[in-house]
């Protein structure tokens, strides 16, 4: 089978768990699928799969052993996995509490442990990890706009990754706010506009140009970053004076 024509995840999960083993014989602890390769977002041709491996102490001392196959690995659409240790995750909690929420949020077992159930991640956490998040990128995608120099293809691929970076962090608000998180991006941006405020036919139409729907010209492209700028600052305002109990 052409695993890199098909990314058939079934099948390279279980490809890539046999190749972990070969370096990591007896020192994994959990392999654990996550992100839109379980969900209805996977696109075989566009979406990578993405991996956490939880190893012993002993494990995560050997990983220099699999430098010479991630070139094989990254020509089946996996990136370089997240290798932890199981207490990295329990110290890392009130740090990265967005990463594993959203790993929760869509994931499965590959093998071993289910390392991602019973985390004890705090909204807290949560809500001042998107406010520094959110304030960051807002200044990362200025610069990323000016470094554009209005050309189009550059800036569809703003658009591009930015939608993916925040509909990260929308998620995680989501769950702050107390809603059920939607499997798709488009419903992910409507809901956050709708919790929030923000300009729905706004993330509408930069959704619609981020899957190639529509074809809008450079200057209308360059005008939906502009009101992309806007609301993210907005939205981060909000994030700001936003209140969490304390749990």
């Amino acid at each position: 089978m052409n695993f890199t024509r098909s990314k058939d995840p079934e099948a390279l999960s279980a490809w890539f768990l046999a190749e972990l083993k070969k370096a990591f014989d007896g020192q994994i602890l959990s392999v654990i699928l996550y992100g839109s390769a379980v969900t209805r977002d996977f696109n075989p041709r566009k979406s990578n799969l993405n991996f956490l491996v939880v190893l012993t102490d002993e494990g995560i001392g050997r990983i220099a052993g699999v430098q010479k196959r991630i070139g094989a690995w990254e020509r089946k659409g996996i990136p370089v996995p997240f290798f932890l240790t199981s207490e990295h995750i329990q110290t890392s909690l009130d740090s990265y509490p967005v990463e594993f929420l959203n790993m929760r949020q869509a994931y499965r077992v590959v093998h071993g442990e289910d390392v991602l159930k019973n985390l004890d991640i705090q909204k807290k956490d949560i809500r001042l990890q998107c406010e520094r998040e959110l304030k960051g990128k807002l200044i990362q995608l200025r610069a990323a706009y000016i470094l554009t120099r209005g050309k189009r293809q550059r800036l569809y691929e703003l658009i591009n990754l930015s939608l993916i970076s925040f509909t990260a962090i929308f998620k995680a608000l989501l769950h702050l706010q107390g809603m059920e998180v939607p499997p798709l991006r488009q419903d992910i941006l409507r809901a956050t506009c709708d919790s929030f405020g923000l300009d729905v036919g706004l993330f509408t139409m930069l959704h619609a140009i981020q899957s190639h729907e529509i074809k809008v010209s450079r200057e209308q492209m360059a005008e939906n970053v502009e009101g992309m700028i806007r609301e993210i600052q907005k939205l981060s305002r909000m994030v700001d004076k936003l209140h969490i109990a304390n749990t």
